[in-house]
């Protein structure tokens, strides 16, 4: 389930007189977040135009934890409208801050150092819209992908520029530019339920013909990590109602994935849903920095949690009852791995003889040796001692429960995590621990899902159906071994 999110910055104020010429920036930003939060689905927005908050330290500072503090279930538009230059001998573009000195490029915000902040991000899809001079180049080779469904399942990194490497029109005071007109009046008249970035990029860059003097453009970020997916602006449907028993409403869509969701939760999932709504009205109403707060406050209670949500799962299990039967099994089964480990001692010599041998025969045809080689030559060094991993009575004994694991897992999530503490009673054995820990992490993914699935104002089926489906297949996966 993917969130997504606008971060836009005007720069309409510039303490150098020619600079702050500029007129539209705002007022066309304003336009542009109405429409997208009015007509598509939008969890979040951040509006950045005071003067004091476009400084070149002060932007520098918000769009790096901004893009660094990213989680890999959201999708961010970053919307900029401002002054931009472009160093020819470097090749580099630049946007201005509204501190900027025009004939000082180290007062300038370089587009490099943006790229890196979003080559560190988490995020899923990252789509970048700049109305400003010089911004065309951002871009490295045009990319496209093929179908709406392959542009929501790959990474994105792209943009939608004004104009190439040249200066564009910021418009006649009191009215749009040029490119920002016919921006709202395709995101305004669009009638698909999701238009891939590239479609909207496409459809703006036919308004201007070669009667215009700026061409808009569009493509990858430079060596950011695209994969050929797109950013998808999804037309919002019917406002979901929030059910009156929240646990039964989980359940029904859940089914065996289910965990109950603790009433210390609800009690703030309830807390959050009305300032939700309020920013979202408010953000409605160009009212941005009171929905800034409200963002604050919405924020601070999703941290608590987030960070509780470990802490409940192992409440839940703390008082799993293990039997004496359990503890005498698992007692033997340590037995049987010492006798198995006291083997790969006696043997390990020879293992790291044969390893050393092996790695010399494969550096004299490959350049290096990767971690995957390495791995392939230690299975071949163990088998050829007579060792088999596969063999560990730790193997064995998981193994042998696995029908017990699909039953339990088919009843429900917790059953199978219950019986697994039960059967691995406490045995700080390594294997089993790791299982353990992966199996609690799994848990938690789903616990923190449910959360999304409630708080959240708008809700996506089909992202749910794959979040869901996405972690079915790692507990498939885990239960296999």
């Amino acid at each position: 389930m993917s969130i997504n999110k606008i971060i836009a910055v005007a720069i309409n104020e510039y303490d150098d007189i020619e600079l702050n010429k500029i007129q539209n920036t705002k007022s066309d930003i304003e336009e542009v977040i109405s429409i997208l939060t009015n007509k598509y689905v939008f969890e979040d927005v951040d509006f950045i135009f005071e003067k004091e908050n476009t400084t070149r330290k002060k932007l520098f500072s918000i769009l790096n934890n901004y893009f660094v503090n990213a989680l890999d279930d959201e999708n961010i538009l970053l919307i900029f409208a401002g002054h931009g230059e472009y160093n020819s001998v470097l090749e580099t573009a630049y946007w201005l801050p509204s501190d900027s000195d025009p004939k000082d490029p180290s007062t300038w915000i370089n587009i490099n150092d943006l790229l890196t902040f979003i080559n560190a991000s988490k995020a899923f899809h990252v789509a970048i819209i700049s109305d400003s001079c010089f911004s065309g180049a951002i871009f490295e080779a045009q990319k496209r992908g093929g179908g709406v469904q392959a542009y929501g399942n790959k990474k994105s990194r792209l943009a939608l520029t004004s104009g190439g490497i040249e200066k564009v029109s910021d418009g006649i005071g009191g009215q749009k530019s040029p490119f920002a007109e016919n921006l709202i009046k395709e995101l305004s008249e669009n009638s698909l339920e999701e238009m891939p970035f590239n479609v909207l990029a496409n459809n703006i860059i036919l308004t201007f013909n070669e009667d215009r003097a700026q061409t808009p453009m569009f493509g990858a970020l430079n060596n950011v990590g695209h994969q050929g997916g797109a950013f998808i602006f999804k037309l919002k449907g019917t406002e979901t109602a929030q059910p009156d028993n929240l646990n039964f409403y989980l359940k029904s869509r859940l089914g065996n994935l289910f965990i109950p969701i603790s009433e210390e939760h609800i009690q703030i999932i309830k807390k959050i849903q009305p300032i939700n709504k309020e920013k979202h009205e408010l953000v409605k109403k160009q009212k941005y920095e009171h929905a800034m707060k409200l963002r604050d406050e919405e924020k601070a209670l999703e941290d608590i949690l987030y960070k509780t949500c470990p802490e409940y799962i192992d409440k839940i299990f703390k008082d799993v009852k293990i039997s004496e039967e359990d503890y005498s099994r698992i007692k033997t089964i340590k037995k049987e791995i010492d006798v198995f480990d006291s083997e790969y001692i006696g043997k390990k010599e020879i293992i790291n003889e044969t390893l050393k041998e092996l790695e010399i025969e494969h550096l004299k045809t490959n350049k290096e040796l990767s971690s995957e080689d390495r791995l392939i030559l230690i299975n071949i060094a163990e088998r050829n001692a007579g060792y088999f991993d596969f063999l560990n009575p730790v193997r064995d004994f998981f193994s042998s429960e696995k029908t017990n694991l699909i039953e339990k897992y088919l009843q429900n999530i917790n059953s199978l995590y219950a019986y697994f503490l039960q059967i691995e009673a406490k045995s700080n054995i390594k294997f089993l621990e790791e299982k353990k820990m992966t199996l609690r992490n799994l848990l938690i993914k789903i616990y923190e899902l449910q959360i999304k699935m409630l708080y959240r104002w708008y809700t996506d089926d089909i992202d749910e159906f794959i979040a869901l489906k996405k972690i079915d297949m790692e507990l498939l996966i885990w239960i296999r071994g």
